[in-house]
């Protein structure tokens, strides 16, 4: 019998159990109802997708450089990025229609979850100077969706053998969509995947 090799990106054709998974349907949804009175678990809050955004001036200057971005942001994510293009020209930001201005990707289901469970857990500890999201104050949008910048992509398992390949990649904003349209219900499911908050 002949051997298929198997993409490890494929993640939506070869699941795996996932921690964050297990960790919301066994603990986090059965807490979430029992002391937040939801009738059944298609009023908890959830996260439905996650944006991964990257732009820069230098994208503008030279199409060129986007390429290291692309690459790294693909061994992340493991997912093929779109390239953002200007939809009209902006004369005080020198920016022609169709120009190059960034790239990003969106993950959902199992791939969300992949993702989700090396940020929570691998990579948000690593940062020194992470300190937390800033209750009610900055990151949530009007739809309740919360968005988080970050800079030094290196702390990624992927990346950080590769130094001298991704010594100049852009940092990115991973925004979260939420099915939730309340910012205090959304504010309470990320605390309880172990996202830090501010204290006020």
């Amino acid at each position: 019998m002949n051997k298929k090799f198997i993409n490890n990106w494929d993640f939506d054709l070869y699941p795996v159990k996932i921690r964050v998974d297990t960790f919301y349907r066994e603990i986090i949804s059965q807490d979430l109802i029992y002391k937040h009175n939801y009738d059944n678990v298609m009023e908890l809050p959830k996260i439905e997708k996650l944006v991964i955004n990257s732009t820069s001036r230098s994208f503008v200057e030279d199409r060129k450089n986007i390429t290291s971005t692309l690459l790294g942001l693909e061994m992340i994510c493991g997912r093929k990025l779109k390239i953002n293009t200007a939809k009209k020209s902006i004369a005080g930001f020198k920016i022609r229609q169709g120009q190059t201005i960034g790239c990003k990707v969106t993950l959902r289901k199992h791939s969300l979850s992949v993702f989700l469970d090396k940020l929570l857990l691998v990579i948000l500890p690593r940062f020194d100077n992470f300190t937390g999201i800033t209750p009610f104050l900055k990151g949530f949008d009007k739809q309740a969706n919360y968005t988080l910048g970050l800079n030094d992509l290196l702390l990624f398992p992927e990346l950080e053998t590769q130094f001298e390949l991704f010594e100049s990649l852009r940092g990115i904003d991973l925004s979260f969509v939420m099915c939730k349209k309340n910012n205090l219900e959304n504010l309470l499911l990320l605390t309880a995947l172990q996202v830090p908050v501010q204290k006020k």
